[in-house]
């Protein structure tokens, strides 16, 4: 189990990080316009292929990167650290050295693909205001959600005891720093690439298959709601986006930057904190 794991993980991290630099050059573009006597439906269809293209960006990034990459991260720490470290309880309530079916799991579905889709609805909230270019887009967001979120749940904490517990504690913390601008800049490629361009759902194997992205809605019903959160902030923001000032637009281009820039000091920062502990 603990060999499928680690080279499960080093797959996985492999493909994401080929993917960051063989897509580096991607854009926010727009899914091709309807005529403008398509029927409700095809509208409807439409919108559908574009959220469920979204969704499957965000749970492809937070799968790759946080879960099965996350998973190796805790199996190389468990291997470089000493032995008195290996069957001590984590502040995540992980053994150290201990793999199982559960915890790896809890780790790929709640961290990987939960987080990945919770990361979406501000990415899409904020898309208008963020780099043109999408990995940029998506390193600003996990800027500022690292700066948010990064030391309350413990990931980046000087005061997490797990960077006294798991050694060499700079193996650690470049793991975490490095995650976490992977995953942004894999979520900002893959939801401004698929979002466009994946298919309607329709009656046919093609379309049918383009709703499977929705599969871990079935494991996890709480995620509906935050696919049901992407949809709506999507539809407030089309409504609203023709007709926001551009003294208004450039403002928040700049707020959201430099909110994504002092959650990225804010978490480095840290990060020298617990190499200098």
């Amino acid at each position: 189990m603990r060999h499928v794991v680690a080279v499960i993980g080093v797959l996985a991290l492999g493909v994401a990080v080929a993917l960051v630099i063989g897509l580096r050059t991607t854009r926010r573009t727009a899914r091709t316009p309807l005529a403008p006597d398509a029927a409700f439906g095809d509208r409807l269809a439409d919108a559908a292929g574009g959220t469920i293209g979204m969704v499957a960006g965000a749970s492809a990034a937070g799968l790759l990167v946080l879960g099965f990459g996350g998973r190796l991260m805790m199996r190389v720490l468990a291997v470089t650290s000493s032995a008195d470290a290996q069957g001590r309880t984590t502040d995540a309530d992980e053994v150290v050295g201990q793999v199982s079916v559960s915890g790896t799991t809890f780790v790929v579905v709640a961290l990987g693909v939960g987080t990945g889709l919770v990361a979406l609805v501000a990415y899409v909230a904020l898309r208008r205001w963020l780099p043109e270019r999408s990995a940029g887009a998506g390193l600003v967001t996990a800027g500022i959600g690292a700066g948010i979120l990064a030391r309350p749940i413990g990931l980046v904490d000087p005061t997490n005891r797990d960077f006294d517990l798991l050694a060499p504690r700079w193996l650690a913390v470049t793991l975490c720093v490095g995650l976490i601008g992977v995953f942004g800049q894999l979520l900002g490629i893959l939801v401004d690439r698929w979002g466009p361009t994946w298919p309607r759902p329709a009656w046919s194997p093609r379309g049918v298959a383009s709703v499977l992205p929705l599969a871990p809605l079935a494991v996890a019903p709480v995620l509906l709601v935050v696919v049901v959160a992407v949809v709506l902030v999507r539809a407030v923001l089309q409504a609203r986006g023709r007709t926001e000032p551009r003294a208004a637009a450039a403002f928040g281009r700049f707020a959201v930057v430099a909110l994504g820039a002092l959650g990225g000091a804010w978490t480095l920062v840290a990060a020298g904190q617990i190499l200098s502990g």
